[in-house]
């Protein structure tokens, strides 16, 4: 399993869609579309599939435990930081704060990622291997995309994202957003570069599987590479999201009564759905 595979676990685990009706529906079914994930990419044998099964259930359970509770206290702070006065302090301890989050999802992914890993055949990695360059040359081929293209999806992209907890944009923030990321540098062939490496370095890792040696590089590929990462990627990486949350700055202090009641209420709906999923029958 790659990091791709980890993040869908993430994905479905974490918050997946912004949308809370989406969110309740996807975690009630969790099991099953993790499930269908893995197989997708290992094509999974009878006997994997009988230990997978329960192992993938009682994660799923560990989760609505012991992070569901986190990530509902996660919205509340971002509530109380957007009704007080969002500053670029309080952004930072925000996306600080998602980091931990997902660090420590994909920390507790490291051994049963591993141990399954460690079960997987030549022809099972081949197939990983096969759907993962398919996925490449997806991404690969929209490097080919003119400039101006590529940053009008960007645009399009950050809009529905923002419209989804806010509601329509003003005048003053499309302004700003367009601008922001007509000067924001491309950095999409440094990150599928970087992401083809990591996908290099993992099957080569794969050669060697025994479980702690495989604990060891998903550990590094998942949370290590990111902490200490002084690649070019990685410094662009970071200047991107430093830029990035200026702009979050910037359009939150451009947010009308409205938009300020809107997001309050999709919050308190999205506290409300982690709420509800806790209650959940195991």
């Amino acid at each position: 399993m790659k990091r791709g595979i980890a993040a869908f676990l993430l994905f479905c685990l974490l918050f997946g869609a912004s949308g809370c009706n989406w969110l309740g529906y996807g975690y009630r079914w969790a099991d099953e579309l993790i499930y269908f994930k893995l197989d997708q990419y290992f094509d999974l044998n009878d006997e994997q599939e009988n230990q997978l099964k329960p192992q993938i259930h009682q994660a799923v359970l560990w989760h609505k435990k012991n992070q569901l509770p986190l990530y509902e206290a996660f919205v509340t702070q971002i509530d109380e930081a957007a009704a007080s006065g969002m500053t670029l302090a309080k952004l930072q301890a925000i996306f600080g704060r998602w980091a931990e989050l997902r660090e420590a999802l994909l920390s507790k992914l490291v051994a049963p990622s591993a141990s399954f890993l460690a079960t997987t055949s030549t022809a099972q990695q081949q197939r990983l291997q096969s759907k993962l360059t398919e996925e490449n040359k997806k991404l690969l081929a929209q490097l080919e995309l003119p400039e101006a293209e590529r940053r009008r999806v960007r645009i399009e992209w950050l809009t529905e994202t923002l419209e989804d907890w806010v509601g329509s944009l003003n005048s003053q923030q499309t302004e700003t957003l367009t601008e922001f990321v007509s000067n924001l540098p491309l950095q999409e062939e440094l990150w599928i570069q970087s992401r083809l490496d990591r996908q290099t370095l993992f099957f080569e890792g794969l050669k060697q599987p025994s479980t702690r040696s495989l604990e060891a590089l998903l550990l590094h590929l998942w949370v290590e590479v990111y902490r200490m990462d002084n690649s070019a990627e990685g410094q662009q990486r970071r200047a991107g999201q430093a830029a990035y949350h200026q702009l979050l700055l910037t359009l939150y202090q451009q947010m009308d009564p409205k938009q300020q009641v809107t997001l309050h209420e999709q919050l308190l709906d999205f506290k409300a759905t982690l709420a509800e999923l806790q209650e959940l029958d195991d």
